[in-house]
């Protein structure tokens, strides 16, 4: 599965809308995250604004890189293998898709921009495949289980 030019356009499109709200957006997941896995918080140390600002890095680097994926694999690969060992599993990447889909629609409604259904399709589908890229299980569909 790769996803297609106006997805992709689209995502960025609406990327570049609300990324002024980065920060609002690292924040919301990761409260939002760790208070729905609260065993993981002791998993991921570090300052909160240092996890805030390698959130919203990782958060702009995928939206540029939307569309290339594949071709940045081992990246994905590196940050799978890392939150992996951090002791995340399956549940805790669903999870982690539903709160990042949350954060980016709570973001999208505060600065005004539209939250639509294709907006939110479109959003499913780019965090699909990164999430299919990163994976050790290529084969996991993370929308069917969420």
């Amino acid at each position: 599965m790769s996803i297609d030019t106006p997805t992709v356009q689209h995502v960025r499109s609406h990327a570049a809308a609300i990324d002024r709200r980065a920060f609002e957006i690292a924040d919301h997941f990761l409260d939002a995250f760790f208070q729905a896995s609260p065993a993981l918080r002791p998993r991921f140390t570090g300052a909160h604004e240092r996890q805030r600002r390698a959130f919203a890095h990782r958060w702009a680097w995928f939206v540029r890189h939307l569309g290339h994926l594949d071709q940045v694999s081992p990246e994905l690969d590196a940050l799978g293998s890392f939150l992996r060992s951090r002791g995340m599993n399956y549940s805790d990447f669903r999870t982690a898709r539903a709160c990042l889909l949350e954060a980016t629609r709570d973001a999208a409604i505060a600065c005004g921009t539209s939250w639509t259904t294709p907006d939110e399709t479109d959003w499913a589908t780019a965090i699909d495949e990164c999430l299919r890229v990163m994976s050790p299980a290529k084969s996991m569909v993370y929308a069917q289980a969420a």
